[in-house]
Order: C-alpha cells, then structure tokens, then sequence
C-alpha cells in the first residue's frame, strides 16, 4: 500500500511542524534500532519477529530496521528497493567478525575527519521523536494495523534446519551446492502441485558499476526431465536405475550453473523484457491508441513471469535464518543458507503451502542423497572387484 503510505506521510507533515522535524529524523537515519520486549526461543519465533514481529508493532518497514531482543538474538528487516540483501550480508559480517574477534573495526586514526572522531568517541544520547496526530490521521493508522493484521493472519511462516548434510557432502558428488538445492526445490514442488512453477532466484550482477541483481529462471528442460525421473513418470512408464537419476539431476545442476554465469555477466533477459513492458506500459498511459507489444499479453510470458517459487540464496557465517514473503498470491518465499554441513530455509505461503512443501523437501534431500550413496557404492563394489580380479 505505497501509495496510501504516501498519502498520510504526506498528511502527517502537513499537520505541524512537529512532525514534519520527526520524519526528517526518522529519514536522516542509517537504520532504525528496534528493541523488542518479547524473547524469541524458537527459529521459528526468530523468524515472525524479523519479519512482521507478529503484530507489525516496533517496526518502521520504511527503513532498514536492526531488531534485538532481550536475549540478544538480532537480525534484520530491510525494504528492498535502496539495496540488495549482499550488502546487508557485507554489514553482518562486518560486525559479526569485529564480535568475534576475526577482524576489529578500525579505531579512528589522526588521518580521518575530526568530526568522525568527536562523535566515535563520544556517548550518544537518544532523543525522543513526538507526534501530532488529528482524528483523520489516527483513522488511517488504525486502518494500517487491521490491514498489517490481516497479512500476517494469512502469512503461514515455516522454518527448516535440515542437519543431515550441507555443501560439504554436495561437493564430494561433484555439483554445485546452490543448483543441487534449487533442483531439490523443483522436485518438492513437483510432489507437492505435480506440475512445475517458474522459478526466481536472484543472481548478483557486482561486476558491474551500479550492478544489483538479474534473474535466474530455474525451470528448464533438464530440471523437468529430472523430476519426472524421480517421480517415475517418464514417457516410457519405466522407473530410473540410481545412476539413470543421478546423471539427470547432475545435467539439471549443470544446466543451472549456465543460467547463473550468465545472468551474472549481465546476459540474463529477465530484467531487459521486464525494462521493455515498463516503458510499454508507460506509452500506454502516455498514449491512448498505443497497443502493448503482443509478447506481454501472451500468456507464455505471464506464466514465466509469474515467480511462483520466489528464492534467494544468502551465504556467509554471520546470519543464521533468511527469509521474505511471497510475490505471487499462490506463490512460495524461499530464502536459503547452505551451510558447510545443514541447509537452513524458511519458507512463506498465502495459501498454506509452506508446511506441506517443507515436508515434501526434506524428503527429496533424503532422496538425493540415498541416490547419491547408493551410486558411490555401486561404484565402490566394481572398482573393488576389479582390484581382486587384477590380484587374481
């Protein structure tokens, strides 16, 4: 609801001046420091608090936002559009490592600004912000907490450690870490809609000056052939022998690595077609009799533009959960960690999907790696039997 968020800022300054000096504090700010009063035990309280706090209370969703609990737990809450979760990751690790002891902050040296130095060394004191609210405002904002309210009841927020393995045993198979998880994703969803759904994952465009990010579609021919291989539903009505499976999901992780080399050199299409319907759909409010280019009124791009399965993948020591809601309404949150040796997900649903796909995943991650075990032992028992034979 930006545009009603714009309506009563603009209303809220309006008001008095009072308000209008708040804002201009609030819009000053790096971050905004959120201390909760409610102890977080679980992941799964971690992971409501972060993103909605149960309530939307104690938040400014407006600004980059450092929640702590009286525990000590912290974690961050980020609006999107001024940065990607990279750069909260560098910030999180940064800290983390000055924690830790890994690497210290720098202490101000008589080369920096006198001014960074005055205020590194000096106490800060909080001031406290007020507000001036009428009748017409106090309205809106109690339309604002029903209409927060209404969004969390319907956000069903599952977490999932799965500690059987990581990244650690995913390399030993000799495939990358992310396009095994992500075809994992792909054979869940399967399972759970027996059909496929279009797939994002965000891909780091650095390289670039002002680079953030493109997207990798993750459904492919490969990825199909592979889940139906281990859903017994090839054109044949045969099941797939072990090695049959593996080698399907090794050609789909490969075909994935390709996508994401791509994307990340700045040769994905996601963002080019997506720039294009933008500025069509602007001429088509620029100019009356103007008519959107027939490819954004096919249904074939509507339904690979959908995000079903919206997924992100964020790495580093210093977090522990990631996670962000659906961008479809029949769609799937996914924010990933693969660890050296677990695979941390949380996973969001408006319609109830998240418990059932979590399920159907952890099923499919026992499955990989059964196919994966019984392959190497195969492979074990004729390398072995050739050793006897050669003896012989």
């Amino acid at each position: 609801n930006r545009d009603t968020w714009a309506n009563f800022r603009s209303n809220l300054i309006d008001v008095s001046e009072i308000n209008k000096t708040s804002i201009s504090t609030v819009d000053g700010a790096i971050f905004v420091l959120c201390l909760d009063t409610n102890n977080t035990s679980t992941d799964l309280e971690v992971a409501l608090s972060l993103l909605h706090n149960n309530t939307g209370e104690n938040r400014w969703f407006d600004k980059l936002q450092l929640v702590v609990t009286p525990s000590g737990v912290a974690g961050w809450n980020m609006e999107h559009s001024p940065m990607d979760g990279h750069t909260i990751l560098q910030t999180s690790t940064r800290i983390y490592n000055d924690l830790t002891g890994k690497e210290k902050f720098p202490s101000p040296s008589n080369n920096d600004d006198e001014g960074l130095i005055k205020y590194m060394n000096s106490e800060v004191q909080p001031v406290e912000l007020h507000w001036e609210l009428n009748e017409e405002l106090l309205c809106m904002l109690h339309e604002a907490s029903n209409n927060m309210l209404t969004l969390i009841s319907k956000t069903e927020t599952c977490v999932l450690k799965f500690k059987h393995y990581g990244k650690n045993f995913i390399k030993k198979q000799k495939m990358s870490p992310d396009a095994y998880v992500q075809q994992a994703y792909q054979l869940a969803y399967w399972r759970l809609t027996h059909k496929k759904g279009s797939t994002y994952e965000s891909v780091l465009t650095k390289n670039y000056y002002h680079g953030r990010t493109e997207c990798a579609r993750g459904v492919s021919v490969e990825s199909d052939e592979f889940c139906r291989a281990f859903t017994h539903e090839n054109n044949e009505g045969n099941q797939h022998t072990a090695e049959e499976k593996l080698n399907l999901l090794k050609r789909a992780t490969v075909k994935h690595v390709k996508t994401m080399k791509l994307c990340k050199k700045g040769a994905g299409v996601d963002r080019h077609f997506y720039g294009l319907y933008c500025i069509a759909k602007q001429k088509q409010v620029s100019f009356p009799n103007y008519e959107l280019p027939a490819i954004f009124s096919d249904p074939s791009y509507s339904l690979y533009s959908s995000s079903v399965l919206s997924t992100s993948h964020c790495g580093g020591d210093s977090l522990d959960l990631f996670g962000f809601g659906p961008v479809v309404p029949t769609g799937l949150g996914i924010g990933y960690m693969i660890k050296p040796d677990s695979i941390n997900i949380v996973v969001t649903s408006f319609i109830q999907q998240a418990k059932p796909f979590v399920e159907h995943l952890v099923n499919v991650f026992l499955d990989l790696e059964n196919t994966c075990l019984k392959v190497n032992s195969n492979n074990s028992n004729v390398k072995q039997t050739t050793k006897i034979r050669s003896r012989l």
